[in-house]
């Protein structure tokens, strides 16, 4: 086929070899018959070049994340600093002690610091605070996205570094979303990701009648559901009864 100007881009998703090398058949029935969709591989030609930035969730957080970017660029570290004197002000321990604790002397003690960061009311603003001096960073580079998105906590850095809001408001947000689904004697709930077709999850938790609701849909194989603790951990039993496969967040 003859290749005009311009990207071409050739997208799908694979799980295994053998879905890899039926996906590739495909992308080479599509560059040959033109553009196209067909099942989960995608043809686009030409494609105008643009930038767009994605933040991740909660679970991408660890302990000195970032630490070569805050040591090296001031606008980066100007960022971090600015998350701090948001939590100073609000009577909590600075964002920095959690993220770049002081150095583990052994492997239990970096796990005690990950597990600490780990924990709602910390990885969550933690996670902003360092996506947002990421993005601080590349906007001082000159890049400025034309789309951004988020996973699930990241949907809020996502609405600032669209403007939606300013970065005051960013960390607002993410330390009461923090402490609101902080862990406490109160049971606030939990969540689960299920491995599943969604049409049989949906179909599974109906027949359960399950106290639980599919909060995220993933992929077409996989959702994450929320509820109570009790609520999760019952119903993680009875999907195992069924062969359903689920792992608590």
């Amino acid at each position: 086929t003859q290749w005009t100007g311009g990207a071409h881009v050739i997208a799908f998703t694979a799980d295994t070899l053998d879905e890899m090398r039926s996906a590739l058949s495909v992308s080479l029935k599509l560059i040959t018959s033109g553009p196209g969709v067909e099942g989960d591989v995608t043809y686009a030609v030409p494609v105008k070049a643009k930038t767009a930035l994605l933040f991740p969730g909660q679970g991408s957080q660890v302990v000195n994340m970032g630490a070569d970017l805050a040591i090296n660029y001031p606008a980066y570290r100007q960022t971090l600093d600015r998350a701090d004197r948001h939590f100073a002000a609000a009577g909590r321990t600075p964002l920095s002690e959690k993220i770049y604790p002081p150095p583990a002397q052994n492997d239990a003690e970096l796990a005690q610091q990950q597990q600490a960061l780990t924990a709602t009311e910390w990885a969550q603003p933690a996670l902003g605070a360092v996506e947002c001096a990421s993005l601080s960073l590349l906007n001082a580079a000159g890049v400025v996205p034309d789309a951004t998105a988020g996973h699930s906590f990241g949907e809020l850095t996502a609405l600032h570094a669209a403007g939606v809001w300013d970065e005051e408001t960013l960390f607002h947000a993410a330390r009461l979303r923090g402490e609101a689904t902080a862990s406490g004697d109160k049971d606030r709930g939990t969540m689960a990701a299920i491995s599943a077709p969604l049409e049989k999850l949906d179909n599974a938790l109906k027949e359960l009648n399950a106290d639980v609701v599919v909060a995220n849909r993933n992929h077409p194989s996989q959702g994450v559901i929320s509820g109570s603790v009790k609520a999760i951990e019952a119903t993680l039993a009875a999907l195992k009864e069924r062969g359903i496969s689920g792992t608590r967040l």
